[in-house]
């Protein structure tokens, strides 16, 4: 449930906003979003449309954001959702079409796939830009060369929605509000992980998220989070900074709808039993677990071990794992990633698998958690504080550090058939907002700011 016990006014009382769509217009060199991409699109998608026609903030060369047209922000939205391939069906997905063949996957006796003619990342990319320059006004004080000062432009009284944290970490982006004092400011922080455990990030991410932080200090107004976790440790940084927090409001996330309505048919299911885990691959989120497991059970098993299939691009400080992927023979044809699958087609991969895996280490939200119980589908994660209060029949907690668990776990899930063949089985699906109920909780704040 979203914490709205400091929020309240009339739904109908809408403040201008104006959301900065900087990150969203950066990801075209990225074939399908993360968890943040998505969290971004979904904000985007509510604050830039037609009934809510909020202003776009840009960086785009000059000295701060600049202001321009709710038509021109929702261009860019709409031509990143095309590239990610948002709104296709997941049989135009060549990588859940590659995916779905070397799975087995079947529907009415039909293989799914056949082997792709994939384009490249950068011949996406190009596509979508092309597509963005040819229909978005680029020039003019309504485009985005070199669109209009907020400082001039902004509407009175107007809230800055960021939910990216980017680019947080950069004080002087923000310096343009010291002259609005009308216009407030509220940013969405997903964790304090790269504070806490700064071991499972790049080096440069503590000092920067550090930044974030110091900037969040001197700019917010409002603050909204996913988990009472991560209110929790905000608090707790407050208080040790001795600076005064902003309101801190606890809004769950939502998941896109495709999760929700997609309903597995009895006669899909892969040729073997498999398994997902999601997620870039980065130390924190512990798939060297999984594949030393797997490991273990070719050895044990042989041709009858379940697959695995790792949803997510190789992040940072993945060596460990990249070995094994790349140069254990065991590992071959029983472990397959899918790097750049579309939200389509990973709701397909997730409502065919007999589990989603999530043995993170440390999370702020855990979305794939959220969006496989939104399926219906068994979750086997790491027993930690976000997840501990889902307490549901179809989620299994084990501790990150427990191998053997892990591997009982996996075992007593690996039956031979898809969860899209046991589907009258499942306990029922987990109840989500959706994005439209998710942001007006958001316009609950925004209201009382």
């Amino acid at each position: 449930m979203a914490d709205t016990s400091s929020t309240g006014g009339s739904q109908s009382m809408k403040r201008p906003v104006i959301y900065d769509v900087t990150r969203l217009a950066t990801r075209f060199s990225r074939p399908a979003p993360n968890g943040i991409d998505r969290v971004d699109l979904g904000y985007a998608r509510h604050f830039l449309s037609a009934e809510r026609q909020a202003t776009g903030a840009l960086l785009n060369g000059s000295a701060s954001p600049r202001a321009i047209s709710n038509g021109t922000a929702g261009r860019i939205v709409t031509s990143i959702a095309d590239h990610w391939r948002e709104t296709d069906t997941a049989d135009v997905d060549p990588v859940f079409k590659d995916l779905a063949s070397k799975l087995g996957l079947t529907s009415g006796g039909l293989i799914a796939g056949g082997q792709p003619n994939r384009p490249t990342n950068a011949q996406r990319a190009r596509k979508s830009i092309y597509a963005l320059a040819g229909s978005t006004q680029l020039f003019g004080t309504r485009g985005l060369f070199p669109g209009r000062s907020l400082i001039k432009t902004a509407p009175e009284n107007a809230i800055y929605l960021n939910t990216s944290q980017f680019p947080l970490w950069l004080d002087w982006y923000f310096r343009w509000l010291d002259k609005r004092p009308d216009v407030k400011a509220m940013f969405f922080i997903h964790d304090l992980l790269p504070l806490d455990y700064p071991e499972f990030f790049p080096p440069a991410e503590e000092p920067r998220h550090r930044a974030r932080m110091e900037v969040l200090s001197r700019r917010a107004d409002a603050v909204i989070v996913a988990s009472d976790a991560t209110k929790d440790r905000l608090n707790r940084y407050f208080h040790d900074t001795q600076r005064s927090a902003p309101s801190i409001h606890v809004v769950p996330l939502p998941v896109d709808d495709a999760f929700k309505t997609r309903t597995s048919p009895l006669n899909t299911k892969a040729s073997k039993p498999y398994f997902v885990v999601i997620g870039t691959i980065e130390p924190r989120k512990n798939h060297l677990l999984l594949l030393h497991i797997w490991r273990d059970l070719v050895e044990k098993l042989g041709e009858a071990t379940p697959r695995l299939v790792i949803v997510g691009a190789r992040g940072w400080e993945h060596e460990n794992v990249s070995d094994l992927l790349e140069r254990c023979d065991r590992l071959q044809g029983h472990v397959l990633e899918a790097r750049g699958l579309s939200t389509p087609g990973l709701v397909e991969i997730i409502s065919n698998s007999n589990a989603v895996l999530m043995p993170t280490l440390a999370e702020g939200f855990g979305l794939p958690v959220v969006e496989a119980l939104a399926c219906g589908v068994h979750v086997i994660a790491s027993k930690i504080a976000v997840f501990e209060t889902e307490q549901r029949l179809n989620l299994t907690l084990i501790d990150p550090l427990d191998g053997p668990g892990w591997r009982e776990a996996i075992l007593a899930h690996a039956t031979g058939a898809s969860i899209g063949s046991q589907a009258k089985a499942l306990p029922e699906k987990r109840s989500v907002d959706s994005w439209m109920l998710h942001c007006e909780h958001i316009e609950k704040v925004i209201v009382r700011m």
